[in-house]
């Protein structure tokens, strides 16, 4: 079964708000992401540690969640 990847409403407007050149940047970290999961450079988020992130080419970061029973990550926010 293959990965698959949801975003929060609140991750779909942050990532609508980026300059556009900056959004193909948080595609290929999330398409990396899905190829393996384990493979990433995750980092655990201080307040929340069932939150991962990832830095992105920009100056972003994209946070998530990995949902292990459904294969999905989900994506909380792109800042």
């Amino acid at each position: 079964m293959r990965w698959g990847i949801r975003l929060t409403k609140r991750a779909v407007k942050e990532l609508y708000a980026l300059e556009r050149v900056l959004v193909p940047n948080v595609w290929a970290v999330l398409r990396a992401l899905l190829e393996d999961p384990d493979a990433a450079n995750l980092q655990t988020d201080e307040d929340d540690p069932s939150l991962y992130w990832l830095a992105v080419e920009g100056d972003l970061a994209v946070f998530f969640e990995i949902v292990d029973e459904e294969k999905t990550i989900v994506v909380i926010r792109i800042e």
